[in-house]
């Protein structure tokens, strides 16, 4: 390597030294902030909902509360899922589908509820295509980062859910 070109070096390297970290941190400094999904239905209180069902699932020790609510108002009704605690397996989502799926690849048909978390419930309305609720399906958790399905629970919606599932 030439002195000339060595000298171009360390002037760029120096500058390269100063200026990468600075605009690392002007960049950080000038990001938009994520907004909230505002899509998502706000909590119910306790005086506007309606627990249908009520169950409890035991997920490698920790327990999955799965709800069924409907709401007084406008009689929507809504799957509401929550962990007590943190799972072992990472990025758990949970599905619903009609049949039980015996591998990851037959969830392609089923139905994305959203993440499982302990510190806010997932809740998603619950309605097939015609409008009406489901009578009975299969909530399966599953890992993203295994790609495993962890568990997949049987579920039958009471006579009195099934009744006031219009849209």
């Amino acid at each position: 390597m030439t002195r000339p070109l060595r000298k171009i070096h360390r002037w760029t390297l120096t500058l390269l030294a100063i200026a990468l970290p600075l605009l690392f941190v002007a960049a950080l400094q000038a990001r938009k902030e994520i907004p909230p999904n505002n899509s998502l239905p706000e909590l119910m209180t306790a005086t506007q909902r309606i627990f249908v069902l009520e169950s409890e699932f035991d997920v490698n020790r920790a327990a999955v509360h799965v709800r069924l609510l409907r709401e007084e108002s406008s009689n929507t009704q809504w799957l509401e899922i929550q962990a007590t605690q943190e799972l072992s397996k990472p990025d758990v989502v949970a599905y619903w589908s009609a049949n039980k799926p015996d591998n990851p690849d037959s969830l392609v048909s089923a139905i994305l509820i959203g993440p499982l978390s302990h510190s806010r419930p997932t809740r998603v309305p619950l309605f097939n295509s015609s409008g009406k609720m489901p009578m009975s399906g299969w909530l399966t958790l599953y890992s993203i980062a295994h790609k495993e399905l962890i568990t997949s629970m049987a579920l039958t919606l009471p006579q009195t859910a099934r009744a006031g599932g219009t849209r």
